[in-house]
């Protein structure tokens, strides 16, 4: 019986079992095959191999070519009255011997496969940014529809529902009615002895057609609370008719979310009512000195934050004349130069603007060209620069009509009161800009500076101002002489 014959050849350079026959290329095929005489019936030229493990070269094994195929199993013995199980391939070659790392076929293997797992790789790793990116795309989508239907979608600022900003309307409106309107004069306290006997006796109590707070105790006490409970009853009946259950959370329509609402609302005028309360003597004097300073530090804040909306709307001209006239003036060094000393001044160190009278009248009446400012000098700065403003200003009238949209600017008087001179005794209180060059600072106020406060001012060496340049003269024409042509 003949071996089988599978037609695969895993190893062509060594003899031996190869795939389940015998190798007729190995230099020992001329010997004949082991077992060779133990073979039972007519033919024992090729035995059948029972025992293929004990067929192996012991020549050290070289590695396959790239074209071997898979190796199979070799078929076990037949019995009869069975039929032969099917051939299993083995999904990889199975080596029998470790593979050299120091030979023409490895480096040969290496250099083929090394890039192609590389590519494999950096393929898998594309794919997966790439579903990573279109997960980010579709989480980022899916936020911007929330935040477009008002939900509450992570790193943007939710605004109030239109029925919120109705209610607390309601709420103020409510409150006005029962003279408790925030801008106005808090009502008198009850009296010790009408508070003592509701507590002890239940008799009398708080009413909602005078409601009288006591603004000496918290809201939590039993007075305030019950004049709490009553206000948010009563006022459950007046915001019914206007918002519906279903279009607002149930907190703000509930007797205890009333009270925690009318009680933070009803701080500011409990806070009013003490600056002018005397714990001593337990009335509220109106012309007291609290009042008065109260007062005097409100008008104060106004003007201070009305001198700053001006020292905005300063900038914002200035960098708008200077972004038009950098890309469309002959001297772009100047305007460039212009536009770094913008930003190196900031906002703060912008000019404000005073007038005559900061607020008009109630109800006076005046066109806004007749309104005249003045500057308000920063004396920390350099006088040259308050020129070179000027100049800047200047600019605004060169500009095209579509860039000056909006209210025009006030006009402006550009020198200072004289009753705004540096104050010497106040120089080291300034609050000037930090790290300018040197030069940027106004001479007086940098001299008044101690050592150590000229260092924490600034240690920059001095810089030139912005220049204009100035255009080269054309030259003179020359002219013909009077002589005629020499003989």
């Amino acid at each position: 019986m003949d071996p089988p014959n599978n037609g695969h050849n895993a190893n062509p350079f060594h003899g031996g079992l190869v795939s389940g026959q015998w190798n007729p290329a190995s230099p020992s095929s001329s010997q004949s095959p082991p077992n060779a005489g133990h073979s039972s019936g007519t033919n024992s030229a090729s035995p059948p191999m029972n025992n293929p493990m004990e067929l192996d070269d012991p020549q050290p094994a070289l590695p396959p070519p790239q074209d071997a195929r898979l190796p199979v199993i070799p078929e076990p013995p037949q019995q009869e009255g069975l039929q032969p199980p099917p051939l299993i391939l083995l999904p990889l070659p199975i080596l029998t011997h470790p593979l050299p790392t120091k030979t023409p076929h490895y480096r040969l293997v290496q250099q083929t496969v090394a890039p192609s797992m590389k590519a494999v790789i950096e393929a898998a790793v594309q794919s997966t940014v790439e579903k990573v990116m279109r997960m980010k795309e579709e989480q980022d989508q899916e936020m911007a529809e929330d935040a477009d239907d008002e939900s509450t979608s992570p790193g943007t600022k939710r605004k109030k529902s239109k029925t919120v900003n109705m209610y607390h309307g309601l709420m103020r409106d409510f409150l006005a009615l029962k003279k408790l309107a925030l801008d106005g004069d808090p009502p008198h306290l009850p009296s010790a002895a009408e508070i003592s006997g509701w507590v002890a006796n239940r008799t009398g109590g708080p009413s909602t057609e005078l409601p009288r707070f006591d603004w000496t105790k918290t809201f939590s006490h039993a007075w305030n609370d019950e004049l709490l409970g009553l206000l948010a009853q009563e006022f459950l009946v007046y915001v019914t008719p206007h918002i519906k259950p279903d279009q607002i959370d149930e907190h703000f329509l509930k007797v205890a979310g009333v009270k925690d609402i009318l009680a933070s609302k009803l701080r500011l005028l409990k806070r009013a009512f003490l600056s002018s309360y005397d714990w001593r003597t337990g009335l509220r004097d109106d012309t007291s000195p609290a009042l008065e300073q109260q007062a005097k530090k409100k008008d104060k804040a106004l003007l201070k934050s009305r001198h700053k909306s001006r020292m905005v709307g300063t900038f914002a001209r200035r960098k708008k004349i200077i972004k038009y006239h950098v890309k469309n003036s002959t001297d772009p060094a100047y305007w460039n130069g212009m536009e770094e000393l913008l930003i190196a001044l900031g906002l703060e160190g912008m000019s404000s603007d005073e007038t005559e009278n900061e607020a008009p009248a109630p109800g006076a009446a005046y066109a806004r060209a007749r309104k005249l400012v003045r500057r308000r000098a920063k004396r920390w700065l350099n006088a040259d620069i308050a020129l070179l403003w000027q100049d800047v200003e200047a600019g605004w009238d060169l500009m095209p009509e579509k860039l000056k949209r909006g209210n025009p600017p006030y006009p402006r008087i550009p020198e200072a009161r004289a009753s705004s001179a540096l104050d010497l005794t106040k120089a080291q209180h300034i609050g000037a800009v930090k790290n300018l060059p040197i030069n940027w600072y106004d001479s007086t106020y940098w001299i008044l500076l101690t050592s150590q406060s000229q260092q924490s001012v600034s240690s920059v060496e001095a810089k030139a101002l912005p220049q204009k340049t100035v255009p080269a003269p054309a030259p003179a024409p020359a002219i013909p002489s009077e002589a005629g042509p020499s003989a």
